[in-house]
Parts: C-alpha cells; sequence; structure tokens
C-alpha cells in the first residue's frame, strides 16, 4: 500500500501499576489451575544484565506452551475467537487476529513460564525464588520484529486449503500457504482427478444457487459463480480480483450476494464495513480489517464513486503496508481477503476498474423486496455448506487440467488459472466480460478522453504550455468545460491543477490519442500535445475516441 495508511490503535502498556494487576490475575488463574501434581510450566531463569536471554527464554515457553501467536507480516498476533475491529461488523463470535499488546503478552509469559531468580542468603547460601515475569519483557519481546520465532500467518481458512498441485490440507497450520485451517468439518472425499463429467455434475448446484438472482447478462451470473469459487480458493491465491454487486434499487439481493460468498468460505455472513467519504477513514477501517484475516470483507451500501490508492494496492498485492497509531512504523501485512462491494447502482473509479468484476441485478420491479423466493441463497448456503464447498473444490482441481482460455488478467494470472479458465471451459461465460464495460464508464476516462479530444480539435499537432491553454479556454466553450472539469476551481480553472493533471496522464493511451510533454524553450516550461497514433484493435469505447476525432479533423480542413 505505497503511500497509503491505515491507522491502527495499538493497545500497550500504559503504567506500572497496569501491568501488576495483569500479572496478579495471571497468577489467580494460573493457581485455580494448576494440576494436582504441582506447576508444570518451564522455568525461566531472570538474571540482572541478560535481558536478551531472558526473553528468547520467555519466548521458548510461549512456543512450547502452543499459545496461538503467528506472525503476520511485520507484527505478531494472536488468534482469538470474538474480538471486535472498530469500522468492521461480524456476525457472531467469529476467529479473528488481534495484534499482540503488552498485557497480553505479560499475561501469557505468566501462564507459560515460572520466572526465578537466585538470591544470596544472609548465611552465604543461594536460594532460588520465584519473582514473576519482568515487567520490561514483554516491551522488549514486541520490539523484536523480524525474530519472532513464531510461524507466519497469512491467512485464516475455514475450508480445506487447495494448493495449486492439488495437495489438499483439511485442518490445522499449512506452512506452504500460511493458512490456519479453523475448520472442524468432515469435509467427506474430495476427488483428487475428478473428470470433465463431475466438474459438470458440480457446477448444477452452484447455478441453482444463485438461480433466484436476476442477472442481467449471462456474464453476471458466471461473476457470482467465480465470486464463490474465488472466496473458497482465496487463502492459496497470491491475489484475486474483488466483487461489486450492484443494482438499480433496493431490496435486490446484493448483500445476499455477498453472504453468500462468505457462507461458503466460513460458514458466517461477510465481515462488513461502510466505505467513509475521507480517504484517511477508509484505510483506516480496510487495513483494521486486513490484519484481523476476515476472509471475505464487503463494502456495503455504497453511495458513493470507489477510488482508493489503498483499495488499489490491496487488491494486487500479496503484502501492503500500513500505518500504527502514533508510530512512524508501517508494518507490512498479508492480504489474503476476497473484497466485495455492494451498492445501488455502484461505481467504481480510476485504477479499480481493473481490479473489480462487476455482478448487475435488476428485477425489474419498483419494489424486489416483496418478491417470493423458493429458498433463500445464504441460508441454503449454510445448510448445504459441505456439499457446496466439494462442488466448488471439485471444479478447481479439474480446473488443473484445463488449458488457458482467455490470455490471463493483468496481476491475476494465477487467479485466471485457477478460477477463470475452469468456468469458461465448463460453458459460462467470461466473468472478466464486464471489464470492458468498467473501462468505458469510468468517469475518470471519460473525462481525460473528453479533455484529449478537444485539446487537439484546439491545438492539433502543436504543443502549448498550460498558461496558453488557459487563455485559448477563454474563448472556446467546448475546451473551457473539458478542463475546468477537471482543473476547475473558484476563480476557473486553476494553472497548477491543470498542470498536475497532465502529468498524471502523460504517455497514457486513450484510445488513439496519448498526452505528450515537450519544452517551450521559449519560457523554459512545460508544453503539452496531444498526439494521434495507429492503434489496432480498439474496443468499443476507443472507437468512439477515433470518431470523435475523425470529425474534429474533418472540421479542420
Amino acid at each position: 500500500m505505497t503511500g497509503a495508511a491505515s491507522v491502527l490503535t495499538v493497545v500497550d502498556m500504559k503504567s506500572a501499576r497496569d501491568l501488576e494487576r495483569v500479572a496478579q490475575e495471571a497468577k489467580k488463574r494460573r493457581r485455580a489451575a494448576d494440576p494436582p501434581g504441582g506447576d508444570t510450566r518451564a522455568e525461566v531463569m531472570v538474571r540482572k544484565g541478560r535481558v536478551d536471554e531472558t526473553t528468547t527464554n520467555g519466548e521458548d515457553a510461549l512456543l512450547a506452551s502452543g499459545e496461538p501467536y503467528y506472525v503476520r507480516g511485520d507484527v505478531l498476533v494472536r488468534l482469538t475467537t470474538g474480538a471486535e475491529t472498530k469500522g468492521v461488523r461480524r456476525h457472531g463470535s467469529v476467529p479473528s487476529l488481534v495484534q499482540a499488546s503488552g498485557p497480553m503478552l505479560l499475561e501469557s509469559f505468566e501462564a507459560s513460564a515460572r520466572f526465578v531468580a537466585a538470591f544470596k542468603l544472609k548465611d552465604g547460601r543461594t536460594e532460588i525464588r520465584p519473582v514473576g515475569c519482568p515487567p520490561q519483557l514483554p516491551a522488549v519481546y514486541l520490539s523484536r520484529v523480524g525474530r519472532w520465532r513464531f510461524p507466519p500467518v497469512r491467512a485464516l481458512a475455514f475450508v480445506p486449503v487447495v494448493h495449486p498441485d492439488g495437495t489438499i490440507v483439511r485442518e490445522g497450520y499449512d506452512p506452504v500457504s500460511r493458512a490456519v485451517v479453523c475448520s472442524s468439518e468432515d469435509w467427506g472425499p474430495i476427488p483428487t482427478k475428478p473428470t470433465r463429467a463431475e466438474a459438470e455434475a458440480a457446477l448444477l448446484p452452484l447455478r441453482a444457487l444463485v438461480g433466484g438472482f436476476a442477472f442481467v447478462d449471462p456474464s453476471d451470473e458466471a461473476v457470482a459463480i467465480a465470486g464463490m469459487l474465488t472466496a473458497v480458493l482465496r487463502p492459496s491465491l497470491s491475489t484475486a480480483p474483488g466483487i461489486v454487486v450492484t443494482a438499480p434499487v433496493r431490496g435486490s439481493g446484493k448483500s445476499k450476494m455477498a453472504d453468500t460468498f462468505a457462507t461458503l468460505a466460513t460458514g458466517r455472513p461477510a465481515a462488513a464495513m461502510s466505505w467513509p467519504v475521507k480517504e484517511e477513514e477508509a484505510e483506516k477501517r480496510l487495513g483494521a480489517a486486513l490484519l484481523a484475516g476476515d476472509p471475505v470483507l464487503n463494502i456495503d451500501n455504497l453511495d458513493c464513486p470507489l477510488r482508493s490508492s489503498a483499495l488499489n494496492s490491496a487488491m494486487t498485492q500479496p503484502e501492503v503496508s500500513i500505518r500504527v497509531l502514533g508510530s512512524s512504523f508501517m508494518p507490512r501485512v498479508p492480504v489474503a481477503a476476497l473484497i466485495t462491494c455492494t451498492g445501488n447502482n455502484a461505481q467504481i473509479q480510476g485504477d479499480l476498474t481493473r481490479r473489480f468484476l462487476v455482478c448487475h441485478i435488476d428485477p425489474g420491479v419498483e419494489r424486489p423486496e416483496t418478491r417470493e423466493f423458493k429458498f433463500c441463497p445464504v441460508v441454503r448456503a449454510r445448510q448445504e455448506r459441505v456439499s457446496l464447498v466439494r462442488a466448488l473444490l471439485t471444479i478447481a482441481m479439474w480446473g488443473r487440467t484445463v488449458e488457458a482460455q482467455r490470455p490471463p488478467l493483468g496481476s491475476f494470472e494465477e487467479w485466471s488459472r485457477r478460477v477463470r479458465d475452469p468456468l469458461i471451459a465448463l460453458g459460462l461465460a467470461d466473468p472478466c466480460a464486464c471489464l470492458d464495460i468498467l473501462h468505458r464508464e469510468d468517469p475518470e476516462r471519460e473525462a481525460a478522453v473528453e479533455v484529449l479530444t478537444e485539446w487537439r480539435r484546439a491545438f492539433g499537432d502543436r504543443a502549448v504550455t498550460v498558461a496558453d491553454a488557459i487563455v485559448e479556454a477563454g474563448r472556446d466553450g467546448p475546451l473551457r468545460g473539458a478542463l475546468d472539469a477537471v482543473a476547475g476551481g473558484p476563480g476557473g480553472i486553476n494553472p497548477r491543477r491543470l498542470g498536475r493533471y497532465l502529468l498524471r496522464q502523460r504517455d497514457r493511451l486513450f484510445g488513439s490519442l496519448v498526452v505528450r510533454q515537450q519544452r517551450d524553450l521559449a519560457g523554459n516550461v512545460a508544453a503539452w500535445a496531444v498526439e494521434h497514433r495507429r492503434v489496432t484493435g480498439l474496443s468499443g469505447s476507443d472507437s468512439v475516441i477515433r470518431e470523435r476525432e475523425s470529425g474534429y479533423e474533418t472540421l479542420r480542413g
């Protein structure tokens, strides 16, 4: 998440009195739980001036005790149940990862080790006495970033983890995917070499599960089934596109679809968060959710166009950096979540348009919430979860033998091979067919196309400075409208904002038009020209640009 931030509140040691209270409470619980045979904890000798040794021995005791600590990127975390994350709504008591704090570690050290020290008596003898965990030990241990010996964790999985080579891990810690499988389900036999007929049979209940949704296009159904398969395979996928579920009216089933994905993957509805208007606050929530390890994260009720540099990185990078409140340290955190968005006529902009698939639902009625259905897909997903997950894994195992059906989607090559190609091979539409529509309807791109088209109409091949362009816009209405849309301000077109805008679009191809930066030798300032490039294989939206430009060339004579 380069340049992006996610602020996490770190609970830490507040005072010596707080530490003493935590230690005393831990001792009381330990005494109550001690077996009849006595204290079985490992003994850790505390020696003056040997802090490093004491810390290492304390870690040995933690490792031997089986305390569920893991290393999540640059953060020490603990697997727990029922923890809350600010801004994230979860259903019930859900396993998640929480950042280790001083009091938490103090309690764990006390529960795992018996700290003792040597005292000299008046008669010259030495006596070993219990002293409790040194108060500074948790802080010293937390400072060992990069040196913790607990296993790394990338994902929490609630279904069997399937490796690309076909290996299946059903429970416990998987060192290959670095996933902790938190599942007690009996998944039954999963075919290791299914036939095409078995894969086709496995697809039928999945199509039936989403059959009640009013898909607009066959590719929308493909996106829905790709969402189910992605949710189940996400712990072993390096990256995966997100999914936007959109409809023109409320009550169309958008959240139900996201919850169906999550119920298959985890047994419960998706962890949900709203997307704040302020980017900084949005980054905080996103970072906190990523640290917690929610397998499916739904950005619910999206009511404004979505664009986010933080989300851009989270969608395409195996790890992202987050900020910790009150610290300049930016720890890395792995990303292994399927991110979904739901909203009425939901819009995504900028670079996110190539990072999300879109599923359109349109019931075609004014009040879709009054419709009756044979079943609720979320309830059925929960009731028939074992057989449905087994069907998804059957398709995944069969997909290992499928040849590539399309060129891979950039940044999501593994996902293309393991999710997209098998579904196309089984006869579904291409789930990525929506990307051209997203590309064409991106408001940022539309604005850029308008700027380049009007700039070329006004100046042809000539390179002009920002100042000259603004002067020309004063007597050219269409040019003024295009520039004002991207760089307008209270006093008209802002020269600095326009310059920064052109710099961001430099050398980027929009259909057959591209912005080039040159130098105005007289004033030694940047000059800008919009060039025409001959390209082949234009999409529908890019053909429109060519038609616009051809018309303007005709007008120019």
